[in-house]
């Protein structure tokens, strides 16, 4: 009989994976950079301001976190959490726009 534990390995390859990682991280800095370019060009910075501010927000974020990233991979860690806090804190200071 069977045992009824299932176990499987399974392999990755790293350098795959970093790559995937990096392919998605190029697209989202690419659709925040088309989504605040629109909204220039729309002029629809100035009826959602608080939105596009923390778009560019995150944006800017995301770009100064490549470095880390890339040449820094033991702090990268102690940046991304700290940039989330400061976006946390970004986020709900231009929440308070809308009351």
């Amino acid at each position: 009989m069977p045992s009824p534990h299932f176990c499987a390995t399974i392999h990755v390859n790293y350098r795959s994976l970093k790559m995937l990682s990096t392919a998605l991280w190029v697209t989202a800095l690419a659709l925040e950079s088309a989504l605040l370019l629109r909204a220039f060009r729309g002029n629809f910075l100035k009826h959602y301001r608080f939105f596009y501010f923390y778009l560019g927000w995150v944006l800017v974020s995301d770009l100064a976190l490549i470095p880390f990233y890339y040449l820094l991979p033991k702090i990268y860690g102690y940046a991304y959490w700290s940039s989330q806090y400061f976006s946390l804190v970004v986020g709900c200071w231009q929440s308070q726009g809308f009351s």
